[in-house]
C-alpha cells in the first residue's frame, strides 16, 4: 500500500475512533449506573488515545487531515453525541451494549484488514494495540450484558413465585377474612372466614 493510500485509510480511521469518543462519553453522562458510567468514561478515554496515535502516525507519514475528513468528523461527532444520549436514555441497557458490541467488532474488522494490507512494522504494532483495546471493550460489555440478563431472569422468576392472593384483617370487629385464587380442583373461590369477639 502506498503513502497517499496509507494516510487515507488512517483519515477514515480517525474518524472513526472520535466518533467513538464522542459515543463513550454521552453515554456515560447519561448512564444511571455507576460501574457501567465509569467503564464507558474509561473506553472513552482509551479511544481518545487511539485519536492521538492515528494523528501522530497520519503526520510522520506527511499527512494531516483533509478538510472534507474535518468537517466529515465534526458531523459525525455531534451525531455520535445525540446518538449516544439516546442510546443511554431510552433504550434497554442491554440493547445499548449490544450496539456497542457490533461498532467494535466493525473497528476490528477494519484494522485488521488495514494491518493486512501494510508493511511497515510500526504501525502494524500500533493497530494491534487498537485491535487488542477494542476486544476488551467488547468483552467487558458482553459480560455486563449477559449479568444484566442473568439479574433480570431472576427477579422475573422471584415474582412469579409469589402468591398472587392476599389477606384482609379487620381487627376491630374481629374478622379475618382471606381470599385465594381459584384452585385446580374447584372453580370456586376457597373463602376461610372466622369471626372473634373483642371484650
Amino acid at each position: 500500500m502506498n503513502r497517499a493510500k496509507l494516510i487515507r485509510w488512517l483519515n477514515l480511521f480517525l474518524i472513526l475512533e472520535k466518533e467513538q469518543v464522542e459515543l463513550y462519553e454521552s453515554q456515560s453522562r447519561s448512564a444511571e449506573d455507576y460501574h457501567l458510567a465509569r467503564a464507558l468514561k474509561r473506553f472513552k478515554e482509551i479511544e481518545q488515545n487511539h485519536v492521538d496515535n492515528i494523528t501522530k502516525l497520519i503526520k510522520n507519514l506527511g499527512g494531516e487531515p483533509s478538510r472534507t475528513y474535518a468537517a466529515a468528523g465534526i458531523a459525525i461527532g455531534e451525531g455520535a453525541k445525540v446518538a449516544g444520549s439516546i442510546l443511554a436514555s431510552y433504550t434497554k441497557v442491554e440493547n445499548m451494549l449490544q450496539l456497542n458490541i457490533m461498532a467494535e467488532k466493525k473497528a476490528i474488522s477494519h484494522y485488521k484488514r488495514l494491518i493486512n494490507n501494510i508493511g511497515d512494522p510500526h504501525i502494524k504494532d500500533i493497530l494491534w494495540t487498537h485491535i487488542i483495546d477494542e476486544e476488551l471493550h467488547m468483552r467487558w460489555m458482553d459480560a455486563r450484558k449477559k449479568e444484566l440478563a442473568d439479574n433480570r431472569s431472576c427477579q422475573t422468576a422471584a415474582k412469579k413465585e409469589k402468591k398472587p392472593g392476599f389477606n384482609l384483617n379487620i381487627k376491630k370487629v374481629g374478622l379475618n377474612l382471606s381470599i385465594w385464587p381459584k384452585t385446580k380442583k374447584s372453580s370456586k373461590r376457597v373463602i376461610k372466614k372466622s369471626t372473634r369477639f373483642i371484650s
